[in-house]
């Protein structure tokens, strides 16, 4: 049987309480077999860590990638796509 797969979508993982009951629901849903990914806009110095089941895509843009926004849209996309 196919893992389902749970995505989250949250601006980064520094410390805050969203970012908390993120990281809390990702380890409960890995322990459940769940294939899980978070998707964050940003990476910060001091995060919470994750399980090791579980991906992380960094969905953002860095200045030498930069382009125009139709651009940068499908560039997203493509990391969304991995």
């Amino acid at each position: 049987m196919k893992k389902r797969k749970i995505v989250f979508y949250i601006g980064s993982l520094y410390k805050g309480g969203a970012e908390r009951v993120v990281t809390n629901l990702a380890y409960y849903f890995d322990s459940k077999g769940y294939d899980i990914i978070i998707v964050t806009k940003l990476r910060e110095t001091v995060e919470y860590t994750l399980p090791d089941g579980v991906r992380r895509i960094l969905a953002d843009i860095t200045r030498e990638e930069e382009k125009g926004r139709v651009q940068n849209l499908f560039l997203r996309i493509k990391k969304l796509n991995y």
